[in-house]
């Protein structure tokens, strides 16, 4: 005589008595065991993936670029990025955020410029969007931190314009590929600039970027 097995699959609708959601399966031929999952589980498989930065949590689109400085020793490590300054500073990875060094003297002006996107990846999206999280702490009439698009323009390229004293922040700046000024067209390559007239001393801390991210959207 074949063996058969019956299984009974109930799901559960008694939200008014129980706050679990599951199926139980029940083996009579087992001696009635049973079990139950949970559908409140997502499969393993279908997990969200942890995002590359800090600043790309949550984002949509596809990850372009990546970095949070507390994964970054030396700039130079840094792949196509230029660092420049006129005279007399620098900039650093220190204490996990990319900034000026020996800001209290600061008194001259750093661009950072990411690297420019691949022609390919410029054709394939038709939004950009760069995510930043920043602290700024500035004088408030000498100092100043800029974005710009691919170029030191303020005047036809500024994306942000930040001073004075600013709490640590999550910043997202989005942009549609027709959008960005006719002299950036062709990429999309944010730079970063920081300039100081005098010399602050006291506990000022400059521009300090913690992590930043840029994903591309067809």
């Amino acid at each position: 005589m074949l063996r058969s097995t019956l299984l009974l699959v109930s799901a559960s609708l008694l939200a008014a008595t129980s706050n679990c959601q599951g199926i139980s399966v029940r083996d009579l031929d087992d001696g009635g065991s049973c079990s139950t999952v949970d559908l409140h589980t997502p499969p393993q498989d279908l997990a969200t993936p942890a995002p590359k930065c800090a600043a790309a949590k949550g984002l949509a689109g596809d990850n372009l670029l990546c970095v949070d400085f507390d994964k970054v020793t030396q700039l130079s490590s840094l792949a196509g990025w230029d660092f420049t300054c006129t005279s007399g500073a620098g900039w650093v990875s220190a204490s996990g955020k990319l900034q000026v060094n020996n800001f209290s003297t600061f008194m001259s002006t750093c661009s950072a410029t990411l690297p420019a996107l691949s022609s390919g990846d410029y054709q394939k999206y038709s939004t950009f969007t760069l995510a930043v999280i920043q602290r700024a702490d500035l004088n408030e009439t000498q100092q100043k931190a800029q974005i710009m698009l691919g170029a030191d323009d303020p005047a036809k390229r500024l994306l942000a314009h930040m001073t004075g004293a600013q709490p640590r922040q999550y910043n997202v700046y989005q942009i549609a590929k027709v959008d960005l000024p006719v002299t950036a067209m062709g990429s999309f390559q944010p730079l970063l600039k920081i300039s100081s007239g005098v010399a602050v001393g006291g506990t000022a801390q400059g521009w300090q970027i913690e992590s930043i991210a840029i994903q591309g959207m067809p």
